[in-house]
């Protein structure tokens, strides 16, 4: 890989590295997105959301973000002669919620919420360029994200990240969360099994997997021990 390509809305400064390029802009503009794919591309990791929360309170923006930029990409990617590798991000949130202990892919998907709605069709999108041989894609569905900086996000989970920079230097957990919270502590590679989850042809039957998962119990404002999460 001879560079990195970044697009974002944003940069808080310069790259350090003179093979990273950062290209700011709305992903969902077709022009954008041209731009940050002209010339080769081998690899794509879809990271751009509008969360869970944000997304229930703003559906036009949760469309035009979550779906119609994710189709555009889609799109986009499908004119290239060699599909690329696209990693979709995902999330729990398409089994929707009182999950089973633990939970698998074999579990059916019932979003309950407008963002976990935007990935699993996102996630069938995946997959149905993937069958057609347009990419070559995997999404992962990410119980959690932290530590992400202070400040609003929109995520309704945003209390995972805010417990986690309250502890580190000593703090009190953020009000709101009881001794009952979670924080997931989220591990596991991407991992391709031909045997298990392709077809004949070597792609993937269902290109969806999620990532393994720990919980640790809150007591008075400190992380008590790991006990076994909704997640394997």
């Amino acid at each position: 890989m001879s560079s990195l390509v970044l697009l974002d809305k944003s940069f808080g400064g310069a790259p350090t590295d003179a093979r990273v390029q950062q290209q700011s802009g709305d992903i969902a503009d077709p022009a954008v997105l041209r731009r940050a794919l002209a010339g080769g591309v081998h690899f794509v990791f879809h990271l751009a959301s509008v969360p869970g929360g944000l997304a229930e309170r703003d559906y036009a923006l949760g469309y035009r973000v979550n779906l119609q930029a994710t189709h555009e990409l889609f799109v986009q990617l499908r004119e290239k002669a060699v599909p690329a590798v696209v990693v979709f991000a995902s999330s729990i949130a398409v089994y929707g919620a009182r999950l089973p202990d633990p939970v698998d892919e074999a579990k059916p998907a019932d979003p309950q919420l407008s963002h976990g709605a935007h990935k699993r069709v996102g996630e069938v999108l995946l997959r149905e360029f993937s069958r057609r041989g347009w990419i070559d894609g995997r999404a992962l569905r990410l119980p959690g994200v932290g530590a992400r900086p202070r400040g609003p996000s929109g995520l309704l989970s945003a209390y995972m990240s805010d417990i986690q920079h309250a502890l580190a230097p000593g703090e009190p957990y953020p009000p709101g969360v009881g001794a009952g919270g979670v924080v997931v502590d989220v591990g596991g590679v991407l991992c391709r099994q031909p045997a298990a989850c392709c077809g004949a042809d070597h792609r993937p039957a269902e290109p969806a997997t999620h990532l393994g998962a720990a919980g640790a119990a809150l007591h008075d404002g400190r992380a008590g021990g790991c006990t076994r999460a909704a997640l394997r």
